[in-house]
């Protein structure tokens, strides 16, 4: 079975390389970063609980900028705590959705400061389907993805397995 970073990698190649376009890529980069008084709070909240047990945090406001180097930058301006978890679970279930019902991007915090996601969580993420999602493993420490991504990755790997 391929690494992920093989699958990563295999996904990139084979999408680069099928697209004519070079060394540039099929698809705009994205960044997450965050409003100054939103980091505090979010800061803030990890180290209130976080080493105990799973947080559900949902991000309520943000806004996605494209820039002029051709990647786009979303900014959280405002999460709120949903609820608490276990040790090392925690679901979304019916919990962060926008008024019209769609899915608002999460946070959970995993308490050991391991910053991968779980099969549980990729298989959440592609379900729920919303704009970005992430755990957060330290005051200041996240990692990112998007339900399309790991779609891709997924789709890359049935693929590679299809054609062996």
């Amino acid at each position: 079975m391929p690494s992920r970073r093989a699958l990563v990698l295999s996904l990139m190649v084979m999408t680069v390389s099928g697209s004519g376009v070079g060394a540039q890529l099929p698809f705009r980069v994205t960044n997450v970063t965050w409003e100054m008084d939103a980091s505090v709070l979010q800061s803030r909240a990890y180290r209130s609980e976080a080493h105990t047990h799973e947080v559900l945090f949902c991000v309520n406001s943000w806004e996605k900028t494209p820039l002029q180097d051709g990647t786009d930058r979303i900014t959280i301006i405002q999460v709120t705590r949903e609820r608490s978890g276990g040790r090392h679970a925690i679901t979304v279930g019916g919990q962060c959705l926008d008024p019209f019902g769609k899915s608002l991007p999460t946070i959970h915090t995993h308490a050991d400061g391991n910053c991968q996601f779980s099969e549980a969580d990729l298989t959440a993420i592609v379900a729920r389907g919303a704009p970005f999602d992430g755990i957060q493993c330290g005051d200041r420490y996240f990692v990112w993805t998007f339900a399309w991504h790991i779609l891709a990755i997924a789709t890359t790997a049935e693929r590679d397995k299809l054609r062996r």
